[in-house]
């Protein structure tokens, strides 16, 4: 990230690592990109809302879904989207 922090997949990836080995703080704060980082995907703020998913604090979550569809949403994305509603149970 230090040669090309607008690297999305790679800020995910290690977000991802981060998540699982329990360094969720971490994981967090690699998906904070600076305001430089253009991510019209939203995979930033997706990872952000399945880590706070996982952490149980679902209006975080829920927060983080909303600002990344709103952002793009693609099939892919309101698959994703449905996932993280039905754990949060907002069906």
């Amino acid at each position: 990230l230090a040669a090309d922090p607008s690297n999305v997949p790679v800020r995910v990836a290690l977000a991802k690592v981060q998540s699982r080995l329990g360094a969720t703080e971490d994981a967090l704060k690699t998906l904070e990109a600076d305001a430089k980082v253009a991510d019209p995907s939203g995979d930033l703020l997706f990872a952000k809302a399945r880590i706070e998913l996982e952490r149980g604090r679902l209006k975080e979550a829920e927060a983080a879904l909303d600002a990344a569809i709103a952002g793009r949403p693609g099939a892919e994305r309101t698959a994703e989207a449905g996932r993280i509603l039905l754990a949060a149970r907002k069906y």
